[in-house]
């Protein structure tokens, strides 16, 4: 997983649940959690103490892309018994402390599906809602303008957005010119192309009125 400063371009996000791992003299570390685990024994790991008490271990398996997931397996558990005997490579008994479970927040970047970043943790509640409000950004802006005879009454949208209506007829560009009205210019193949402002204006954030006006169009 990378971790940069560096502005990305995301294409989505998750969340992940992840055991938490101490080691002496590194920061914490977040492993996701395997998915041999078993729920009832995971539920048992309050703390450290509790693992020790339960004779409960941590468990850590390397895929051959380099990923590490992480498990907590009782002392007779085949995960376990496996990794205690040598009989399956990847996976090894942890020398870490148990530090609790916790969930993540990963944004995916464009270009390389693979590639995640970390970008929030907490709780599952937490982690989900920092979830949601991510994605509702990578969703379209939709504006919805009502007009009645050329003339803008209403513009809504279902977030913030400001609205520029252009008008280029040349009749109308020569009248709006004359009538002093604001124009914009286009370089466009070597010529300007002059178009005045209908309207300018913040839309009014109407999630309802927007949604329905675009859920009836195919697009």
């Amino acid at each position: 997983m990378t971790q940069t400063t560096t502005p990305l371009k995301f294409t989505g996000f998750s969340t992940e649940r992840c055991i938490r791992i101490l080691r002496d003299g590194e920061a914490p570390a977040l492993f996701p959690v395997d998915s041999r685990q078993v729920e009832a024994v995971l539920a048992l790991a309050a703390d450290a103490d509790s693992l020790r008490r339960q004779h409960l271990y941590l468990i850590e398996t390397e895929t051959p892309d380099g990923e590490t997931f992480v498990m907590i397996d009782h002392c007779d558990g085949e995960v376990y018994l496996q990794a205690d005997a040598g009989m399956d490579m990847d996976c090894a008994i942890s020398t870490g402390e148990f530090a609790g479970v916790c969930w993540r927040v990963l944004g995916f970047v464009e270009g390389s599906k693979d590639t995640s970043v970390e970008l929030a943790v907490g709780s599952a509640r937490s982690a989900s809602e920092i979830c949601e409000g991510l994605r509702m950004l990578l969703e379209p802006t939709r504006v919805a303008v009502a007009m009645h005879g050329g003339t803008v009454e209403a513009t809504v949208a279902n977030r913030p957005a400001e609205v520029i209506l252009l008008e280029g007829a040349p009749d109308d560009v020569a009248a709006a010119k004359k009538d002093g009205l604001a124009l914009v210019t286009d370089a466009q193949g070597g010529t300007i192309a002059a178009e005045y402002v209908v309207t300018r204006s913040r839309a009014d954030i109407d999630t309802h009125k927007t949604g329905l006006y675009w859920s009836q169009l195919a697009y």
